[in-house]
């Protein structure tokens, strides 16, 4: 988590789940009577504002694959794989791709981002570098599969568990290293001939990612994953008293 270490200045603090909960309290971020683990109430939002199947993104009906890479620079993994997924989309005819960086990652680059990035639209490509769809879980929420890095969007994706492919940008050991642990939901690719292939396999290997999916979710998110707003509310007016 970015910042982390000021947690422990403040005097009550909300988490979102029971990994974080762990974690916080190894690390001494937290102390017992002075933290409640709720959920995460920007899911409550997002559910809200939650809008239908995004229309008029393509010509064709095919279910779409979501590519959500991480906004720094040297974590994410567009340099290295979009030219392979731009080639390998343009090239089949069984899904369509939505690429949907964090929006960070257009934040003080003068437009120079967005143009690079827009260049990738094609009639099975849709590359967005702005809209509300980009922060509203609209994507997550409708995505058929997901392709990521190290963007813990994946668990806003995997409410509903399907499939993933992960891409291990600078061959990183993950294995056994917390960090990466949702990399043990889906598959993980080091090198960019392999994105395409794991992508058109992810739909018949997904019953072995399933059960993990389902508890990791609820161990980051929170069980039920909605009312974490109620739930924060009522913890606050608690320690106040």
């Amino acid at each position: 988590m970015d910042d982390e270490a000021l947690m422990r200045d403040f005097d009550f603090t909300l988490l979102p789940g029971p990994k974080v909960e762990q974690y916080s309290l190894q690390k001494n971020l937290v102390r017992p009577g002075h933290y409640a683990t709720v959920g995460l109430p920007r899911m409550d939002v997002c559910a809200a504002m939650q809008q239908d199947t995004p229309e008029g993104l393509f010509s064709n009906p095919r279910p779409f694959v979501l590519y959500n890479a991480h906004c720094k620079r040297k974590l994410s993994s567009l340099p290295r794989f979009m030219p392979a997924l731009f080639k390998g989309f343009k090239g089949q005819s069984r899904y369509n791709l939505v690429v949907a960086p964090h929006i960070k990652t257009f934040h003080k680059s003068l437009g120079m981002k967005t143009r690079f990035m827009k260049r990738y639209n094609a009639p099975t490509i849709h590359v967005d570098t702005q809209s509300d769809r980009l922060i509203d879980m609209t994507y997550t929420a409708h995505a058929d599969i997901y392709v990521g890095d190290v963007s813990s969007q994946v668990y806003e994706f995997l409410v509903k568990p399907r499939p993933c492919v992960f891409l291990n940008t600078t061959g990183v050991e993950w294995r056994n290293n917390p960090h990466f642990l949702h990399w043990n939901l889906g598959e993980v690719v080091d090198r960019p001939e392999e994105v395409m292939p794991a992508i058109m396999r992810a739909q018949e290997v997904h019953a072995r990612y399933r059960p993990l999916q389902e508890k990791l979710v609820k161990d980051s998110l929170g069980d039920p994953v909605l009312g974490a707003s109620k739930r924060g509310a009522a913890a606050i007016i608690r320690f106040m008293k």
